[in-house]
């Protein structure tokens, strides 16, 4: 976990998720996100990769993936919500602040429309006839359960 990528995000959302009715999510034992939000079915992640410069951020709901080890994702990308992260360029000095900041003052705006769009966002992934596209759908497992987190959940 990125300690100091985490402390940036929360001072940023942290207040605002709350308000929002989500929960911070800890999972321990997995592979995951630094960060994770949840929302009754709905899950907020972000990860910060210092050395790479790669920055993930997810919006939709959790997903088993399989891996060497129990790994968890949000099918869904931050940029299915709002575009204009998009423009920004990777690997800018400032790349990770004004995503971040761009993320934040889109939220409410994204959340609506994960309301309203979200099945299609989902068939996007699911559907899509990317190369390596069906390695990808054989890899993914079944969304997310409390039941099936309870061996790594921490809500704090």
């Amino acid at each position: 976990m990125n300690a100091e990528y985490v402390h940036n995000f929360d001072s940023t959302f942290k207040s605002t998720l709350l308000r929002l009715g989500f929960e911070k999510v800890v999972l321990n034992g997995c592979v995951s996100y630094d960060v994770l939000y949840r929302k009754e079915e709905l899950w907020l992640g972000s990860s910060w990769d210092f050395r790479d410069q790669y920055l993930e951020f997810g919006l939709g709901h959790l997903f088993s993936f399989k891996d060497v080890m129990p790994r968890f994702i949000i099918l869904g990308d931050y940029s299915d919500y709002c575009k204009a992260v998009k423009e920004l360029t990777p690997y800018m000095p400032s790349y990770r602040e004004q995503y971040l900041d761009l993320a934040f003052s889109s939220l409410t705006e994204s959340l609506t429309i994960y309301e309203t769009n979200y099945s299609a966002i989902k068939a996007k992934y699911l559907n899509s006839r990317f190369e390596n596209s069906a390695e990808y759908r054989n890899l993914l497992g079944n969304q997310v359960t409390k039941d099936m987190l309870a061996a790594f959940v921490t809500v704090t």
